[in-house]
C-alpha cells in the first residue's frame, strides 16, 4: 500500500465504521422509543438489529442506553474543554508572538500559502495549530539554534502538516474515538492514523530538503509529535530504506473488541 494513502484510508474506515454504528443507534432509539412509522422502510432493512433490542432484557437495554448517553455527554464535555483550551492557547500565542521575526519568516517563505508565527519563548518547539486555517508555530529559540538548511527542513515538515489539514483530521479521529470509546478498535485506528501523519511529514521534509544528513534528522525530531509516534520516527530515520511497519491493531485492542462483541451479543439475546 502506498504510504501516502495510509492516513486517508484509516480515517475513512474510522468514519465509515462510526457512521454505521451511530446510524444503527439512532434507528434503535427512534424505533424503540418513538416508533416512527416513517422509519418503516428503513427499519425493514435492519430488523435483526432492532428486534435484538426489543427482545432483550430491560436491564440490558437500560445499560445500553446509559452507555450511549454517558459516551455522548462525555464527548460533548471533552469537546467543550478542547474548544476552551484552544481559545486560551490562541490568546497566549497572540500575546507572545514576535512580530519582527514573524514578518521575517513570512518574507523568507513568501511563496507558501500558510501562515507562519514565531513565538518569543526560551523553549524550542515547532508545531502546526488551527483546524480550518492551520498555521506553523515555531519558537525563536529553535530558529536561532538551527542552521539555515535545518530551518528549511523544519518548515517543510510543518507546511506539509498544514497542507494536509492534519490538526483537523486529528480532531475528527479524536472525536470518533471519544464518542465510541467502548469500542477499542477506534482507538487503535486513530493511533495508526496519527503515527502515519508524523511519518509522512518527516518523509516529505527529507525528500524536499537540500541535505539529508544527521543534523537535518535531529532538527526534525525537535518538531512536536504524539508520544506514540516517536519510536517509529526514530526507526524511520535510522533505517530510511527499510519499510516502516505500524500495527493497525494491537493484540490487546483486538481481544478487547472481540470480548465486547461477545458480551454485547450474549446480553442482548439473553431471555
Amino acid at each position: 500500500m502506498n504510504r501516502w494513502n495510509r492516513v486517508n484510508l484509516a480515517l475513512a474506515a474510522l468514519i465509515l465504521l462510526s457512521t454505521a454504528i451511530w446510524l444503527k443507534v439512532v434507528l434503535y432509539v427512534l424505533h424503540d422509543y418513538f416508533d416512527f412509522t416513517i422509519l418503516s422502510r428503513i427499519t425493514h432493512y435492519c430488523p435483526e438489529f432492532l428486534h435484538l433490542f426489543r427482545g432483550s432484557r430491560p436491564l440490558f437495554r437500560t445499560g445500553i442506553n446509559v452507555l450511549l448517553l454517558s459516551c455522548s455527554l462525555w464527548t460533548l464535555w471533552r469537546l467543550t474543554l478542547e474548544i476552551r483550551k484552544s481559545n486560551e492557547y490562541r490568546q497566549i500565542l497572540r500575546a507572545n508572538s514576535d512580530k519582527l521575526w514573524s514578518s521575517y519568516m513570512k518574507s523568507r517563505y513568501k511563496d507558501w500559502k500558510w501562515e507562519i508565527r514565531v513565538i518569543d519563548s526560551p523553549e524550542r518547539f515547532a508545531f502546526t495549530a488551527g483546524y480550518l486555517r492551520p498555521k506553523t508555530v515555531v519558537s525563536k529559540s529553535l530558529l536561532l539554534q538551527l542552521e539555515e538548511k535545518e530551518v528549511d527542513a523544519v518548515m517543510l515538515r510543518q507546511q506539509y502538516q498544514c497542507s494536509r489539514y492534519n490538526p483537523l483530521r486529528s480532531l475528527v479521529g479524536w472525536l470518533i474515538q471519544e464518542s465510541l470509546s467502548f469500542i477499542p478498535i477506534h482507538r487503535s485506528m486513530f493511533r495508526y492514523a496519527r503515527i502515519w501523519m508524523e511519518l509522512q511529514a518527516d518523509q516529505y521534509a527529507l525528500s524536499h530538503s537540500r541535505s539529508k544528513d544527521e543534523r537535518i534528522k535531529m532538527a526534525l525530531l525537535k518538531c512536536e509529535s504524539p508520544r506514540e509516534a516517536m519510536v517509529y520516527r526514530l526507526r524511520q530515520f535510522s533505517h530510511p530504506h527499510a519499510s516502516t511497519r505500524v500495527p493497525l491493531l494491537t493484540v490487546g485492542s483486538g481481544l478487547h473488541s472481540v470480548l465486547m462483541a461477545l458480551l454485547f451479543m450474549l446480553g442482548a439475546t439473553a431471555c
